[in-house]
C-alpha cells in the first residue's frame, strides 16, 4: 500500500512540474519533465527541446509535497535546448 501510495504521490509530482511553455513567437517547443527517488533523495530534471536553436528557454523548476514546496529552481535559461538535473531531499512515503 505504501508503495502504491509513494507513486501516486511521484505521478503527481511530475504532473506538477509538466509546464507550459510561453513563446514570444510561434515557435513549439517540446518539454520533458522527469522525476525519481532513492530513498529519501529526489532527482528533478527538465529537458526542454526549442523549434529553433536561438529561442529563449527560460523555465522554473519546483518540486512540491502536496501544497509545500520542497526545493525550487528558478531562473534557469537557455537558447535552444536546456538540460537541468539536481536533486532534493525529499520522502516518498505520506
Amino acid at each position: 500500500m505504501r508503495k502504491i501510495l509513494a507513486m501516486m504521490t511521484a505521478l503527481a509530482i511530475v504532473m506538477v512540474m509538466s509546464s507550459t511553455v510561453k513563446a514570444s513567437t510561434d515557435s513549439i517547443a517540446d518539454v520533458f519533465p522527469g522525476l525519481s527517488f532513492s530513498g529519501t533523495t529526489a532527482t528533478c530534471s527538465l529537458n526542454v527541446f526549442a523549434e529553433h536553436t536561438s529561442d529563449q528557454i527560460v523555465a522554473t523548476v519546483t518540486l512540491r509535497r502536496g501544497n509545500t514546496t520542497v526545493k525550487q529552481w528558478s531562473n534557469l535559461s537557455s537558447n535552444g535546448y536546456m538540460m537541468f538535473s539536481d536533486t532534493a531531499n525529499a520522502r516518498t512515503n505520506v
